[in-house]
């Protein structure tokens, strides 16, 4: 009667009256330098075929093995195709560039919904607060003309902190 609360490995370990795995050190012992798999597994199933104290451990492992692979919640769901694969990787890819443009100070939107280098200085100036000083009254230059990430940056460092 097998124990079904052991798994493969644990039923050959301690179940079995004849263990497989000893025929397979022997098998690999005796190959030589450069075992041909082929041939083991062939050697292998001469072995245990028509021995069911051999076969049974076999099978049990094989199927409980399987079985819990296919039942626990980790594998219920199936495995990801590639095109899946390639969307997750696209849409990371998509975070990651929004993320550096938020993190990009002209690419800032603004209340006006505009990105910040779109931005006339005039609407900086009149918006105050920080923008203040970086804007300039009644100019319709656009931020992005006038200044480089790095100038705003540098213009808005003495002000911000």
């Amino acid at each position: 009667m097998l124990n079904q609360n052991l798994s493969g490995g644990q039923y050959v370990g301690r179940q079995a009256t004849v263990h497989p795995r000893d025929i397979i050190v022997k098998l690999v012992k005796n190959a030589g330098a450069d075992p041909d798999r082929e041939k083991l597994f062939r050697a292998f199933r001469e072995a245990i075929d028509g021995d069911d104290d051999l076969q049974r451990p076999v099978d049990w492992y094989f199927f409980i093995n399987m079985f819990e692979y296919l039942t626990t919640t980790r594998n219920r769901g199936g495995r990801v195709s590639k095109a899946e694969i390639q969307a997750r990787e696209k849409e990371e890819q998509s975070k990651a560039k929004f993320i550096a443009e938020k993190i990009i100070l002209l690419n800032q939107e603004m209340p006006n919904g505009k990105r910040l280098r779109f931005c006339t200085l005039d609407y900086l100036y009149r918006l105050g607060g920080v923008y203040k000083a970086a804007g300039k009254k009644g100019s319709q230059k656009r931020v992005g003309e006038i200044y480089s990430e790095e100038q705003f940056r540098s213009k808005m460092k003495g002000i911000v902190g």
